[in-house]
């Protein structure tokens, strides 16, 4: 249990460890996340000379919808996402597969960005 556990936490922290590479493109809703919850937006090329700010996140929630919509259609990725009180809707990664491997973290990246990039 404990190596399934440091497990996730290693993905979780290789897959914060990339978006904060990419800060044009990913937004991290909380800069250091808490257990194996990732809770980020993807921001598209139309939104990246955009400062940080309530406007931007609103924005953000949108293609977030736009993103997991495609996401579904496509059958390439599921991701869940989750909204709160004070942030619009956010993609929420949660590691929770033993089998996930550091390719499989980059797939991910790789495939939010080809999704998302043009919305």
């Amino acid at each position: 249990m404990e190596a399934h556990i440091e497990h996730e936490m290693a993905m979780s922290s290789y897959l914060v460890q990339q978006l904060k590479r990419m800060p044009d493109r990913f937004h991290l809703v909380l800069e250091d996340p808490e257990f194996v919850n990732v809770c980020f937006w993807y921001i598209p090329r139309r939104l990246r000379s955009m400062a940080h700010g309530p406007n931007r996140s609103e924005l953000l929630g949108d293609v977030c919808h736009q993103m997991k919509q495609k996401m579904m259609e496509e059958g390439t990725l599921m991701i869940g996402t989750q909204i709160q009180q004070k942030f619009p809707t956010f993609f929420r990664s949660v590691m929770s597969n033993p089998a996930v491997k550091q390719k499989d973290v980059d797939f991910l990246i790789q495939e939010l960005d080809r999704i998302g990039e043009h919305l």
